[in-house]
């Protein structure tokens, strides 16, 4: 069975998908990067339109 997993914060998201028996299970896919969802929030108090 394959899961993943997808976090996503105020300045990066991760995915992770992880594959075989859930007791054991595999890393398939580990990827974060870096989005900047929070940059200027606490300037202005809202998120950046863009």
């Amino acid at each position: 069975m394959t899961r993943a997993i997808i976090d996503i914060g105020s300045n990066s998201v991760r995915l992770v998908v992880y594959g075989a028996p859930a007791r054991a299970p595999a890393i398939l896919f580990n990827e974060k990067v870096t989005a900047g969802l929070g940059v200027g929030l606490a300037a202005r108090g809202a998120l950046d339109p863009d």
